[in-house]
């Protein structure tokens, strides 16, 4: 049984879970873009979340996922064509963030590694720290 308060969120009475909205091509897109206004994300933790958001909603309504992981490929590759998503720009801003927090090229390395950074990218990276960082012995 699903209960609706006005102004709140469909939930499941029997498990008190927000009920998923059923997504399509345009929710998705819209869930990007709302997204991406508030977090900067690489291409494949955007796509991570965006399957995730899909699934949910494909389990619960009893959709098809493969319609979601379709929809989620192409605003990916539109977000990527329009230069909304850059791989190579977020690698440099979370690298140097990372960097000023005095963490070790590892950690950034890993932490590079978890958002689906390309090893080539992640490598590219670290050339500009190099060339951005300060010897400690000059200070």
């Amino acid at each position: 049984m699903i209960e609706q308060k006005k102004h709140m969120a469909k939930r499941n009475v029997a498990t008190n879970y927000k009920v998923p909205r059923k997504v399509t091509r345009k929710s998705l897109e819209n869930s990007a873009f709302y997204y991406l206004r508030r977090y900067s994300s690489s291409s494949e933790n955007l796509r991570r979340i965006l399957f995730k958001r899909a699934k949910r909603s494909a389990q619960y309504h009893g959709t098809d996922v493969s319609a979601g992981q379709l929809w989620v490929n192409e605003i990916i590759e539109k977000f990527l064509a329009n230069k909304l998503l850059d791989d190579i720009r977020y690698a440099e801003t979370k690298c140097l963030s990372v960097h000023r927090k005095g963490g070790s090229k590892q950690t950034i390395r890993k932490k590079l590694q978890e958002k689906g950074i390309a090893p080539d990218i992640i490598e590219q990276t670290f050339t500009l720290l190099d060339q951005y960082s300060i010897d400690p012995e000059l200070i």
